[in-house]
């Protein structure tokens, strides 16, 4: 897919956590997925109300990533995260909801409506 069609599908704003699919739903995590996922290892810094983590991504879509924690959060919790983009210099700072927590880590569902934002997302990860 191009990434132009990545970029128009980016318009359209994530649902908050409280409607996303929680627990097990009886399909495959995959089959949850609106994005595709790619490998992506990188630096990530991150805040809850209470607290700053730094911890890595594991892998990144047009919709999310997936960190690499061994102090999940519960899902529903929204965090603000910082990190930088493939052959970008500079680091960008979006929302999210966590929709995903296991013993590995947590999945998280970028929560933006800023289309510059979320057109960054997009071109970077189309040219993974």
């Amino acid at each position: 897919m191009d990434s132009k069609k990545k970029v128009s599908q980016l318009t359209q704003p994530l649902p908050l956590p409280s409607t996303l699919p929680q627990g097990k739903t009886g399909r495959s995590n995959q089959e949850n997925r609106r994005d595709i996922r790619k490998s992506y290892f990188m630096a990530v810094d991150y805040a809850t109300d209470d607290r700053l983590h730094q911890e890595f991504i594991n892998d990144i879509s047009c919709g999310g990533v997936y960190i690499e924690t061994r102090q999940p959060l519960p899902v529903g919790q929204k965090i603000s995260l910082s990190f930088a983009l493939p052959d970008q210099q500079t680091h960008i700072k979006v929302s999210g909801g966590v929709v995903r927590s296991d013993a590995k880590g947590i999945g998280v569902a970028f929560l933006t409506t800023d289309s510059a934002v979320r057109s960054r997302i997009a071109a970077a990860v189309a040219d993974l």
